[in-house]
């Protein structure tokens, strides 16, 4: 398996559930049967997340944003990798959040308490964790590029 474009060195990773949900990441798969991120490294240091759902333009559902997760922590523990780069295979980066019902029978990636204001404390939290990360992670979407640096 290579990454979407073709190019890097295939992947590095297999994730695991550090979110303790029950629906790892690194088991699902898209509508197509193709697992919903890749992960390489293109250069030394460098590691590349790419969601994988391009039938879907890569609408963000449980299983992937897991993945994401997952892949990201698993980054964070590797002292190799100095700076991850998340795209999109196919002409999108991402739809947003997939409204299609993607989500009936999925679990959501890691746990947020029920109750009044659960979505909007459950997508912020997503935020924060993927802005939490020890190393740079940058967004390459068609024509542009974005990063944010680690809290220090």
């Amino acid at each position: 398996m290579s990454d979407a474009s073709g190019g890097g060195t295939g992947p590095v990773s297999s994730t695991g559930d550090p979110y303790g949900t029950g629906d790892a990441g690194a088991e699902a798969e898209s509508e197509s049967g193709a697992p919903v991120v890749l992960v390489d490294e293109p250069a030394p240091g460098v590691r590349r997340i790419t969601m994988n759902r391009p039938e879907k333009r890569n609408a963000l559902f449980h299983p992937l944003r897991a993945a994401i997760f997952d892949a990201l922590v698993e980054h964070d523990r590797d002292d190799e990798v100095r700076v991850t780069i998340i795209r999109g295979a196919g002409p999108s980066f991402s739809a947003g959040y997939d409204l299609g019902g993607g989500n009936a029978g999925h679990e959501e990636p890691y746990f947020t308490a029920g109750g009044e204001g659960h979505w909007p404390r459950h997508v912020v939290d997503g935020a924060t964790r993927r802005s939490a990360s020890a190393s740079p992670t940058c967004t390459s979407t068609p024509g542009s590029w974005a990063c944010v640096e680690p809290w220090r």
